[in-house]
């Protein structure tokens, strides 16, 4: 029996339940609610770095409306860079979707995204999907049954 205490304990602690904030680029803080608490959410999780995920950016330039409307909404989630950074860098494309700062990598480790760009596809707060590029196509394959 106490065991079973202890293992429940230590599982409620080390679990994400709790809400985190997170850093927005226009917004100031954001809470994992917000997006957990929509049905159709996208997490695009990319860095400067990578030309791949700059390029996957660039595609979504005038989509971040079109896709709001659709009943989704895209979060591009930057691992670890500065505002500065990519601040100019958003500018530039003119990206309206909302842009997190995860500076420490907690979406990342909870998320478990191992390379970038990575689309984590949730439906109500629950992951059901991830890939590395962002079409129609994809979108009525992850949430056409939904």
């Amino acid at each position: 029996m106490r065991r079973i205490l202890i293992f429940i304990l230590i599982s409620f602690l080390l679990s994400p339940v709790w809400a985190r904030d997170y850093q927005s680029l226009y917004r100031g803080m954001v809470s994992d609610r917000e997006f957990k608490a929509k049905d159709k959410t996208i997490l695009l999780f990319w860095s400067m770095r990578c030309p791949y995920c700059r390029k996957s950016i660039r595609a979504l330039k005038n989509k971040c409306g079109e896709l709001k409307n659709e009943g989704y909404y895209l979060y591009l989630i930057n691992g670890g860079e500065s505002r500065e950074k990519i601040k100019p860098f958003i500018q530039r494309e003119g990206i309206t979707c909302p842009v997190l700062l995860d500076y420490e990598g907690d979406l990342g480790y909870i998320y478990q995204v191992l390379g970038i760009p990575t689309f984590v596809f949730l439906y109500k707060g629950e992951e059901i999907d991830r890939t590395n590029y962002l079409n129609e196509d994809v979108l009525k394959i992850v949430y056409g049954k939904r």
